[in-house]
């Protein structure tokens, strides 16, 4: 994470200045790397005002209207892909001005601090704020903004399994690729005639190993293998070279900072149009190939098999059994026995609610009874003319027996023996 603290001249300044300023910054952020996390933040001493069309840089939050420095700071914004975070949450206006001045008969309330963020980050942020009633001597007011950055890192440094590990015939080219499914034909049928005079002579059991051990040594010398974990609904080595070269494309973006970036990602973007045209095209033979199987089968067949490829599979749903096993297909039933399974784990059926003492009694009598724990019980000063230790008494409660009762019958008293037992 990089934080860049700024303080641009203000409108009594040359604009040569304030070039020179904005040159000056954007050559210390293309120095941070872009895969960084990068926070521009100060006092820019701009009015973004509201956001004009086509604008995603600013809020619709934003006070005032934009001045001169304004139009440089939305110049910057727009040029590296930064976001005025603080313009984009609905606050009360004092919450929404970060500089005053106290003039005669009037005060004037200006949004001129900015804390800039990546675009591609904004939705990670929860809340942007401006505290006023700081304990500085300045007439800025505190800016902050809250970030949710704790997906940050996975999603950023993303751990890649290495598919070494092939086990699974590639049979999808055998769908699309015709020269592919050409050449494993002709594997197949050379392989089958040169073992013809054993299978002719061996068991139906050998002759069908025999057979299949022959199409998938076919298969594989053909076709070839696909990882054992693929993303991709294809195995096509063009699309294989092509995702290669856009993911080399993207790092050379994010890490290199002296590149055309702009020249890399109008390549990278000709390159993923490419994948998506191969993409629609794999599809479409796909589909094709799926067309020509229903439309050779029988009238009959044609149905079930065209319906069975419309719709998916539907997932099977859940069901509880009860305790002899039978499924309960009642809802309120079965959140019922969701309920009580749950209440038997968390609750202790054994242990007894302690319940409130509805009768309270006056102490009278300080040498016979126990002290009140509560003042607003406490005897009068008239009826306890002297002061008495009770740190000596003791009290032995009975579980049968209210707290009331115990305290008015016993003489004697212990205060630790009030807190009930579980």
């Amino acid at each position: 994470m990089n934080i860049i603290n700024a303080y641009a001249p203000h409108m009594g300044r040359r604009i040569e200045e304030a070039d020179r300023f904005y040159a000056d910054l954007a050559t210390t952020h293309n120095k941070l790397p872009r895969r960084d996390l990068t926070f521009v933040l100060g006092d820019f001493n701009a009015k973004l005002g509201q956001p004009r069309d086509g604008e995603q840089f600013v809020g619709n939050w934003a006070r005032g209207y934009r001045n001169r420095n304004g139009h440089l700071l939305a110049a910057f914004c727009e040029l590296h892909g930064l976001t005025a975070t603080n313009t984009f949450f609905r606050k009360r206006a004092k919450n929404l001005t970060t500089w005053t001045q106290r003039r005669v008969g009037h005060c004037i309330y200006n949004q001129i601090d900015y804390l800039l963020s990546l675009a591609s980050i904004l939705k990670l942020c929860t809340n942007a704020h401006a505290w006023g009633g700081t304990l500085t001597n300045s007439d800025h007011k505190l800016v902050t903004a809250d970030f949710n950055l704790r997906d940050v890192p996975r999603r950023r440094f993303q751990t890649h399994v290495a598919r070494d590990e092939e086990t699974r015939l590639a049979r999808s080219r055998l769908y699309y690729d015709e020269d592919a499914r050409t050449d494993y034909q002709r594997r197949l049928a050379a392989a089958l005639q040169d073992d013809a005079e054993t299978l002719s002579t061996a068991s139906p059991q050998d002759r069908w190993d025999r057979i299949l051990r022959h199409a998938y040594t076919s298969a594989e010398d053909s076709v070839g293998y696909e990882p054992a974990i693929s993303k991709g609904r294809f195995a096509d080595p063009q699309l294989k070279t092509l995702s290669y070269l856009q993911q080399q494309l993207r790092l050379e973006i994010y890490n290199n900072t002296n590149a055309d970036v702009h020249q890399l990602r109008k390549t990278r973007n000709e390159i993923l149009h490419a994948i998506r045209t191969r993409c629609l095209e794999l599809a479409n033979q796909a589909l094709d190939h799926q067309a020509e199987v229903i439309e050779s089968l029988s009238t009959s067949s044609r149905v079930f098999e065209a319906t069975r490829a419309l719709f998916r599979k539907p997932r099977p749903r859940q069901h509880i059994r009860d305790k002899q096993g039978k499924l309960v297909l009642s809802t309120n039933r079965a959140n019922h026995l969701v309920r009580e399974h749950f209440r038997s784990l968390f609750v202790d059926p054994s242990r007894e609610v302690v319940r409130a003492d509805c009768c309270s009694y006056r102490l009278t009598q300080p040498s016979s009874s126990a002290p009140s724990v509560d003042s607003r019980t406490a005897a009068p000063p008239a009826q306890t003319p002297y002061q008495q230790n009770y740190s000596s008494m003791a009290l032995t409660l009975s579980p049968n027996r209210s707290l009331s009762s115990s305290i008015k019958d016993s003489p004697q008293v212990n205060i630790s023996s009030l807190v009930p037992a579980y």
